[in-house]
């Protein structure tokens, strides 16, 4: 298999999906939010090619699949951007460690409809996590990440240095692992 079109009707790519398809070089996903599994298209050739990756981070099409380097401390989600899939930061090579180890801040873009699970839990340093303002699916507020309405508390960065904090009255919900 050296190339593949997803429908915009699959909503989901499942655990390691791809996994070993060393020739698949060629993945058009729809510019639709999609669940992405971890691993879905790992040790695939999509990994070997400098013109899906920008500064460390692996993309396909408009979604972010993996993160293997930063340039800063403030990692920033490139703008166009639609999907975050599980556990971007996964890795136990050294230099997934040095990532987790090096991330304080993370920024994500206006266009951004779908974060994966377990992105957060790794990144033993962060203190902040930011959406732009006119995103329509999420917000953040003193650096902790909500959905638009404010409703559900998704996650609180685990290195932010405050002594208290009061959940916002109109929180109704608040994620595994925030």
């Amino acid at each position: 298999l050296k190339s593949i079109t997803i429908p915009a009707s699959v909503t989901s790519i499942s655990y390691k999906a791809f996994f070993g398809c060393s020739s698949l070089s060629e993945v058009n996903l729809p510019q639709t939010a999609i669940s992405m599994k971890s691993d879905a298209f790992d040790s695939t050739a999509l990994y070997n090619s400098d013109s899906n990756w920008d500064n460390g981070a692996l993309y396909i099409d408009n979604h972010l699949i993996r993160v293997t380097a930063v340039s800063s401390s403030d990692f920033v989600v490139k703008e166009g951007t639609i999907t975050v899939a599980d556990n971007i930061f996964y890795g136990h090579d050294e230099a997934a460690f040095m990532v987790r180890d090096t991330i304080k801040t993370i920024s994500f873009p206006a266009s951004l409809m779908h974060i994966g699970e377990y992105n957060f839990a790794a990144l033993n340093n962060l203190t902040a996590i930011n959406v732009v303002e006119n995103n329509q699916y999420y917000s953040s507020k003193e650096g902790v990440l909500f959905n638009k309405d404010g409703t559900t508390l998704i996650r609180y960065p685990g290195n932010k240095t405050v002594d208290d904090y009061i959940v916002p009255d109109r929180v109704t919900e608040i994620y595994s692992g925030a």
